[in-house]
């Protein structure tokens, strides 16, 4: 004898198809619990009596479903991946699965792939963070914000590279920027340059928190005594500019 696991839902419907068959309820009565149309019921219940309890169970449990992918296409995209993706993120991945290779499948399923390899991993919900509002300065020149970008800026064309951008924060305009390796010391002392040169001091300048603007030694006796905190060899450079 065959074994029928019913859900929830499904052994509802039995209930009332068993108070039809009673004539307990009507089938309009039945159509409005199941939230189905009265010729929906009808079908339902002709199912019911013809085939009994399996014929109220989804039709395509146990079933593969129309839009699963076919394993020999998944192994063709996984070997792909591997060989020529596999630093690439599950969106860069798939536009390249489409252009070179004439593959179309979508980013979650390449997603999922990659993470069912382990060649990329699911990213955890972040907790939320409520920043409070700060106002644009009013004039140009009064904030800029120093921002370094690390990304495959070039694709597969060149090596990632770092945008540092300095971007004007009473405007949110674009005021100087350039493609370096890195994001360090050096690097930002010759973007800086180049931006002084352009546009001449900013009362102030806004950094990310990266090591280059950080330091992470314990202050000395003297900057103990003259409460001054510990500042990294580009901050002592833009404190000696006044900026």
């Amino acid at each position: 004898m065959k074994q029928v696991i019913l859900s929830m839902k499904e052994s509802e419907r039995i209930a009332i198809m068993d108070n039809l068959i009673a004539k307990r309820i009507k089938q309009k009565h039945a159509g409005s619990q199941l939230g189905i149309s009265v010729r929906q019921v009808r079908r339902m219940f002709k199912r019911y009596k013809r085939e009994g309890v399996p014929g109220l169970t989804h039709q395509s449990r146990g079933r593969v479903g129309n839009r699963a992918m076919p394993p020999e296409k998944k192994d063709q995209i996984v070997e792909l991946i591997k060989k020529q993706y596999s630093d690439f993120g599950p969106t860069f991945a798939a536009e390249k699965l489409f252009e070179l290779d004439g593959i179309s499948v979508s980013e979650e399923k390449v997603r999922l792939l990659m993470i069912a390899e382990g060649l990329w991993k699911a990213k955890q919900r972040k907790q939320v963070i409520i920043h409070t509002y700060r106002e644009r300065r009013s004039c140009v020149g009064e904030l800029v914000q120093l921002d370094g970008s690390p990304h495959r800026w070039f694709e597969d064309r060149a090596e990632p590279c770092t945008l540092i951008a300095y971007i004007d924060d009473a405007t949110s305009r674009i005021m100087d920027g350039a493609f370096m390796d890195y994001e360090g010391t050096f690097t930002l002392f010759a973007t800086t340059e180049h931006y002084l040169k352009l546009y001449g001091k900013p009362l102030s300048l806004y950094v990310d928190k990266h090591s280059t603007f950080r330091i992470n030694r314990q202050a000395t006796i003297e900057e103990e005594l003259k409460d001054i905190k510990a500042r990294s060899q580009f901050g002592r450079a833009m404190d000696d500019l006044t900026i």
